[in-house]
């Protein structure tokens, strides 16, 4: 369930707030697990299936580089949304009383930061516009500047800005052109994916991009597709930066001096299938080593791609949930 709750238990957390843009009523507040068992009541199911954990996705994806890996303990989504996920000292969190610590009787505890959430980001005008344009204004700001959900139309912003500067296409634009640029939504993340990768000397696959967007062949010149495939670059360069920024501050927080091996397990679309955006991450990654300890620290943290985090980190969650049940 990739959205804000308050879980009180594995198999219990209530509704805080949706993102991503969705628009739901009569959630807020709810056991969302509710739900999910009156409707297999409903259906027959209830004595067949029985659900013994809520995850995050992020959560997931820890569970399932974790199996695989014992040095795995921040997981991670890169994708249509953000969020990112650690293992923590439960003698750190202060929210569990003692009582809850002896009853839980672990030394570690997943924590679900819901980094999408970070509002005290500075922001730039296309950030501005795109956040005042969203159903939840003022919220998940780090997420509308990262995820794959929001990444195309900041693009589209800072392109169709540059074009109504004369800085791009030189004015060739017909009216129709320019509102089909204009439509919200219309410049998609996967297309970035596509123009970054585009190594031709023609640049043959942003110009495929640019008349897909509906742009004429004729309008569009060599120096326009180099300015479009920068841009492009610079948003998603930002965005593999924010998120190094969010993993590096999570990683110092377990473990200041960076002294030990940190497996970062991280999923979704963009993180795989962007051409630059690990490598982004990594030399981002660098750079904030350097600043902070003088040094090349960064090598023990490595980005491992975590394909279908969520769904494999459920199975093992719910193995694990059930033997803890019957044992």
């Amino acid at each position: 369930f990739s959205f804000s709750v308050t879980q009180t238990a594995i198999d219990q957390a209530k509704v805080e707030k949706l993102a991503k843009d969705f628009r739901m009523t009569g959630l807020k507040n709810q056991d969302i697990l509710q739900f999910l068992r009156k409707v297999f009541r409903e259906e027959g199911l209830g004595d067949v299936i029985k659900v013994v954990s809520l995850n995050n996705d992020a959560v997931g994806t820890l569970a399932t580089q974790r199996y695989r890996d014992k040095n795995c303990d921040v997981g991670g989504i890169v994708g249509t949304g953000t969020n990112f996920c650690y293992v923590e000292s439960t003698e750190n969190i202060r929210t569990l009383t003692d009582q809850q610590k002896a009853r839980y009787g672990k030394k570690t505890m997943v924590i679900n930061i819901e980094s999408g959430n970070f509002n005290k980001m500075p922001r730039n005008i296309y950030d501005r516009i795109l956040d005042n344009d969203s159903t939840n204004r003022g919220e998940h700001i780090e997420e509308k500047a990262v995820s794959g959900l929001y990444l195309g139309e900041l693009t589209r912003l800072a392109l169709t800005d540059l074009i109504n500067k004369g800085l791009l296409f030189k004015k060739k634009l017909t009216q129709k052109e320019k509102n089909k640029i204009a439509q919200k939504g219309s410049f998609h993340t996967p297309a970035m994916t596509k123009i970054s990768g585009d190594d031709s000397a023609s640049l043959k696959g942003v110009q495929a991009q640019l008349e897909k967007w509906g742009i004429k062949s004729g309008h569009i010149s060599l120096d326009d597709k180099k300015v479009v495939k920068e841009i492009c670059a610079i948003v998603a360069r930002r965005a593999a930066r924010i998120t190094t920024a969010v993993i590096f501050a999570i990683v110092t927080h377990m473990d200041r001096n960076i002294q030990r091996y940190h497996t970062v397990g991280i999923d979704g679309s963009l993180f795989e299938k962007h051409p630059f955006f690990k490598k982004d991450m990594e030399e981002a990654m660098r750079e904030l080593s350097m600043e902070a300890f003088g040094d090349n620290r960064c090598e023990k943290i490595s980005f491992e791609l975590t394909t279908d985090g969520s769904g494999v980190g459920a199975a093992v969650i719910a193995a694990m949930a059930a033997s803890s049940a019957h044992s």
